[in-house]
């Protein structure tokens, strides 16, 4: 008898290279490197969604890009005459933070539908369900780069273009990413468990719109420079923000966003392996 259990557990104790794990645990693990394997299937996915989203339209995705040009034009031309910063430099500042707020508010809020959306797709057919949570990640990065070409093209012409961003920009992307999985997987999940949360997410959204410094610029002391601090995604937009328009490492910034990102991917896995199987039955 021991002997057999010894046999089941040994057998257990390792799928894929993963370690030992309860059954709960591996089983996500597994889900989420399976998921990550298909990346053809949910990147064909996401672009297949976009065009969707644009068909039957002139411009077609380019709208993405005149679209954000657009708001950032009308919000330079509003809040830069508010600003005691001069132009040249607000311009981009605002330009790449609301780029980054953007990036990280589509991870919350659409995360928010992830498992909604694609309940079709859940209900039929066989995949990892972190297949649509890879999905959104290609979808929001997808919209990034048509964003960025407008973000780029004021910090170039105002001359606050670094190009020492280029040397780390892969590692910010790759934590953008990390947390876009993570933030969409905890919302995903309990946004089809509970519906009303997503309406409260939406509207705690605006409101850390106008807590970030995006329109305005923190002072070095005083209240609101508490309330940026203390804001993490402020730290985000910083750790790509600061660098490309100033040639600086914001180190607090990036210290900030690497605890937040272990302490959220311990979460949202712990999430993700509790709940996954009752995904199915939430929607």
């Amino acid at each position: 008898m021991s002997q057999a259990n010894h046999t089941r557990h040994a057998s257990s104790s390792s799928v894929g290279g993963i370690a030992v794990l309860p059954s709960v645990y591996k089983t996500a693990a597994v889900d989420l490197i399976e998921g990550a394997r298909s990346w053809r299937i949910w990147t064909v996915m996401a672009w297949h969604g976009l065009r969707q989203r644009y068909r039957r339209s002139w411009l077609g995705l380019a709208w993405i890009t005149l679209s954000f040009a657009l708001l950032i034009g009308v919000k330079m031309f509003i809040f830069g005459a508010l600003s005691t910063k001069d132009i040249s430099f607000f311009a981009p500042y605002l330009a790449t933070g609301y780029l980054v707020f953007r990036l990280v508010s589509n991870f919350i809020i659409q995360g928010a539908f992830v498992f909604i959306a694609a309940q079709s797709w859940i209900k039929a057919e066989p995949l990892p369900l972190s297949v649509h949570l890879y999905k959104l990640l290609a979808s929001t990065f997808i919209q990034f780069a048509y964003m960025a070409i407008p973000a780029l093209i004021v910090c170039i012409y105002t001359n606050h273009f670094h190009a020492m961003v280029l040397l780390y920009l892969p590692l910010i992307l790759l934590v953008y990413a990390i947390n876009g999985v993570w933030v969409s997987a905890i919302m995903g999940v309990l946004c089809a468990r509970h519906r009303d949360i997503r309406y409260f997410v939406a509207n705690i959204m605006m409101v850390l719109y106008f807590m970030t410094p995006i329109l305005w610029v923190p002072p070095a002391t005083g209240m609101r420079a508490v309330v940026a601090n203390m804001n993490p995604l402020t730290h985000y937009v910083e750790v790509l923000r600061t660098p490309l328009i100033s040639g600086t490492i914001p180190w607090n910034s990036m210290a900030v966003v690497g605890v937040c990102t272990l302490f959220g991917l311990v979460t949202s896995f712990l999430v993700f392996a509790r709940t996954r199987k009752n995904v199915i039955f939430w929607l």
